[in-house]
């Protein structure tokens, strides 16, 4: 039952960006966390586009991308946890977000360490 929140300077998800900030190799890392991560990944909060944005994938992984305090005077925030749901509490110019937890997935009986990498 455990859960991961992915943190990374660049966006993954056009939808939560812009095409023009995201990873380039994107679409590979989602694949990897939407296939090997069984469900796990709940989350991927990232920066890079000063603006900020949102977004749900297909899967119900949360895309958040927070905005810069570079561009917004007070911006800043934290994340509570809970069984159910993440919390972003943004403060100042940065925008709070409720995001519901997705149902995990069933690791295959079959599965290896190596496997799930």
């Amino acid at each position: 039952g455990e859960r991961v929140i992915v943190l990374s300077h660049l966006p993954l998800l056009p939808a939560a960006a812009s095409a023009r900030t995201v990873c380039w190799d994107g679409d590979e890392v989602m694949k990897i966390l939407h296939e090997d991560g069984c469900g796990c990944v709940v989350a991927v909060i990232a920066g890079h586009l000063h603006r900020g944005g949102y977004a749900l994938d297909s899967e119900g992984v949360h895309h958040v991308t927070l905005e810069s305090p570079l561009t917004h005077k007070e911006c800043y925030g934290y994340v509570d946890v809970h069984p159910d749901r993440l919390e972003l509490v943004g403060c100042g110019d940065l925008t709070s977000h409720v995001m519901s937890l997705p149902k995990l997935h069933a690791v295959p009986s079959t599965a290896t360490p190596a496997s799930l990498l």
